[in-house]
């Protein structure tokens, strides 16, 4: 299991953090850690995520999925730079 950092930027609306959370538990993901902070643009946030994953075509499958969600605005992952 390798650990990687998601950096998912997300509208401030009610149920978008459920909607990534339960996303990730339904594919089976583990996460690690997660913080989740304002940004200074008024109606986002910024979710960084540390999940731990088996393979990369499963991190790239569920990075696909997490941005088709509505409430997804931006995802990066940012785990060289983490």
């Amino acid at each position: 299991m390798k650990r990687h950092t998601l950096s998912v930027l997300l509208e401030d609306q009610p149920g978008a953090l459920t909607r990534v959370t339960g996303l990730l538990a339904r594919r089976m993901f583990n996460i690690h850690s997660m913080v989740v902070e304002p940004t200074q643009v008024p109606g986002e946030t910024l979710v960084t995520l540390v999940v731990l994953v088996e393979d990369s075509r499963a991190l790239d499958q569920v990075t696909k999925q997490l941005g088709k969600l509505i409430n997804v605005l931006e995802i990066s992952d940012i785990t060289e730079r983490a």
